[in-house]
């Protein structure tokens, strides 16, 4: 089913709406911008810009004693930047996870002792024990975790109570690039008008235009460009559509609470205001941090969870 307003009953308004989409999307890319160099266009770039990244939103949101001496979940952990981070800031033990194999091939390529790769074939559980995680990290990729119900649930079973849950979420589906297809339709919005099979169409209009430089994952292992990835897309088969009201309400359908919540909307004042309005917090945040809490069960013997002893 689409999502965007025009649906199939509008086709003739529809293709123009396609063509102006694409016609904006080519200006944005031709000639290319300083900004868009940045992090795209070779692995090792993607690699230290994704470092960067990394370090200095943990630095920005969360302290180091969050990890020090804590199991850590770097779940979804690509090539391994946020696990080795949460290392290098003495973490007792760090596991990274993920289904894709090739991002664990990369991060197990300089092995280090209290840190784990792991991959996780099953996109619906997380091979670990009960109560065997103190934090579980989830840093810029929950808009990517299709079995969010399952996965919410997993968080809850492996943490230990008062185990915490530490969320960096920059692309919720009402974000303005919640698309994920920023980099060749770098359109604000456009999937709030589109639909899936729109959006593909125009990226593999751009994706064969001449003059379209690909990023790196464009490029096969030799670096010559693979054939056109979007063409005959219909659906988006690597965004899950969440919005956070959703995914509150499965944070506590898991027996998870939320200890903290901040949406961040960037330096502009009129876009801070206007974040403030009901409703519009999805569509205007850069992004948003959560800590998610396992509270321990209540001790035994009543009396409100006072212990032997209290009071």
């Amino acid at each position: 089913m689409a999502s965007g307003i025009l649906r199939a009953g509008a086709a003739p308004v529809r293709s123009l709406v396609e063509q102006i989409a694409y016609r904006l999307s080519l200006r944005r890319h031709l000639p290319l911008k300083p900004a868009q160099e940045v992090g795209g266009f070779s692995v090792d770039s993607y690699a230290d810009w994704r470092l960067d990244e990394i370090r200095s939103s943990f630095q920005q949101n969360f302290s180091a004693t969050e990890v020090a001496g804590k199991r850590v979940l770097d779940f979804g952990c690509g090539f391994g930047h946020l696990s080795r981070l949460a290392a290098s800031l003495g973490a007792r033990h760090v596991i990274g996870m993920d289904i894709d194999p090739r991002s664990i091939e990369k991060a197990s390529s300089d092995p280090e002792p209290n840190i784990t790769f792991q991959l996780e074939p099953d996109p619906s559980r997380i091979s670990l024990p009960n109560a065997s995680i103190d934090i579980v990290l989830s840093f810029w990729m929950l808009e990517h975790v299709m079995e969010y119900e399952a996965i919410i649930k997993e968080w809850a079973r492996i943490l230990t109570p008062g185990g915490k849950i530490l969320i960096l979420w920059g692309s919720q589906w009402r974000h303005p690039y919640g698309h994920h297809l920023h980099t060749i339709v770098p359109l604000p919005w456009i999937h709030m008008v589109l639909g899936p099979a729109a959006l593909y169409r125009i990226a593999a209009q751009v994706y064969d235009s001449p003059g379209f430089r690909p990023r790196w994952w464009h490029l096969d292992a030799s670096g010559v460009p693979k054939a056109n990835p979007y063409r005959g897309q219909t659906e988006f088969t690597d965004l899950n559509r969440l919005t956070t009201r959703r995914f509150e309400t499965v944070i506590r359908q898991a027996g998870l609470s939320i200890s903290r919540r901040e949406a961040h909307s960037g330096s502009n004042q009129l876009r801070r205001q206007l974040t403030k309005i009901p409703g519009l917090q999805d569509f205007l945040c850069t992004y948003f941090v959560y800590e998610l809490q396992k509270t321990p069960p209540p001790l035994a013997g009543g009396g409100g969870g006072r212990g032997p002893g209290s009071g």
